[in-house]
């Protein structure tokens, strides 16, 4: 279901964009859309994408989020969420990141799936991802979200934010 207006959407993917680029927090979006929905969390988070491909970024892989049941628990959700990993957002095995890069930064480790083989496609299968090869491979994760995702746990606010925060790389 979706509650925002086209305009509404745009709006607030400018938003996310404007505070990227300026480095600043901002606050919950959903302290102002309060009925912002999953599906417009979405929306708003292709916005923002589309902005940062039309800066020349690129999109190299996605990452699911809330993969476990207590952590869907603790944020009231009943679903994994995902969004795509940018270029801009990875760094190679042993570069220093600066902290000064982030807002509320932290770490996180994480496990990434590397494929062998690019899949396409609506009808993908398990089968099709097991064929694709995946290898397990260590990642770390430097997050610094806003200070509206990080108090938000409507999944809606991670949803929107996390490309807006985020870089991975390879962990030593």
């Amino acid at each position: 279901m979706t509650v925002l207006s086209d305009p509404a959407v745009a709006e607030l993917g400018a938003a996310l964009y404007a505070a990227r680029r300026a480095g600043l927090p901002i606050e919950p979006l959903t302290d102002t859309h309060s009925a912002m929905s999953v599906t417009d969390a979405y929306r708003v988070q292709r916005d923002l994408v589309a902005r940062l491909l039309a800066d020349g970024d690129r999109v190299v892989g996605y990452k699911l989020g809330l993969t476990s049941a207590p952590m869907q628990r603790m944020l009231g959700v009943d679903s994994p969420d995902f969004a795509p990993v940018l270029a801009s957002h990875l760094h190679p095995d042993g570069a220093e990141v600066a902290a000064s890069g982030f807002i509320h930064p932290r770490v996180e480790a994480e496990i990434a799936l590397v494929l062998g083989e690019d899949l396409a496609g609506p009808d993908c299968t398990a089968l099709d991802v097991a064929r694709a090869g995946p290898i397990p491979s260590p990642t770390s994760r430097a997050a610094a979200r806003s200070s509206w995702a990080r108090r938000s746990s409507r999944s809606a606010a991670s949803i929107c934010g996390w490309p807006e925060w985020c870089s991975a790389g390879t962990a030593r």
